[in-house]
């Protein structure tokens, strides 16, 4: 299992609540954003299918509504 940090969303970003992709080895390009935290009364819990063409810029898999 590789883990790399990486900023997918926005508010975890601005909060300074740090963002990590779990990824197998085998697929590289396929894996599971997590981002715990609270801060300044604001607290996240993410945990998101992404993907990424590089390895360097990863998104969701799905669209997101509200």
């Amino acid at each position: 299992m590789v883990k790399l940090k990486t900023a997918v969303f926005e508010l975890p970003q601005k909060l300074g609540i740090l963002q990590h992709v779990e990824y197998e080895p085998q697929q590289p390009y396929e894996g599971v954003l997590t981002a715990e935290g609270c801060r300044k009364g604001v607290c996240i819990r993410y945990c998101v299918q992404v993907r990424s063409k590089d390895g360097r810029r990863w998104e969701a898999k799905e669209e997101w509504r509200r």
